[in-house]
C-alpha cells in the first residue's frame, strides 16, 4: 500500500495536535511538560504558516509535515511509525 498525502484543513487540526503531542513526549525528553503545553497552544499558528500536509498509509494518518519558501520546517510520525524509513 502506498503512502499517499492531502492538505491539512482547520478541521484537521486536533488530530494532527494529538499525533504531534504522543510523538513529541517519545522523542523530544529534552523539553520539560510545561513546555510541551505551551507550544501545543500555538500550534494552530505554527500549522497555519506552513503548507502544511497529511500523510495516510491507506486510511491511516502516520503523520504530517509543513514546508516553507522550499524549507522543511516540521515533520512529525506516529511513534508506531518511528524507525520504519517514513521519514527519508
Amino acid at each position: 500500500m502506498s503512502i499517499i498525502s492531502h492538505h491539512a484543513r482547520p478541521e484537521d487540526y486536533d488530530a494532527l495536535t494529538i499525533l504531534w503531542r504522543e510523538t513529541v513526549v517519545t522523542t523530544h525528553k529534552f523539553l520539560k511538560a510545561t513546555d510541551i503545553d505551551q507550544i501545543q497552544r500555538m500550534l494552530p499558528v505554527y500549522f497555519d504558516a506552513v503548507n502544511l500536509l497529511t500523510w495516510f498509509h491507506g486510511e491511516e494518518l502516520i503523520g504530517f509535515s509543513g514546508t516553507k519558501n522550499y524549507k522543511l520546517e516540521m515533520l512529525f510520525l506516529d511513534v508506531r511509525c518511528l524507525h520504519q524509513g517514513y521519514g527519508r
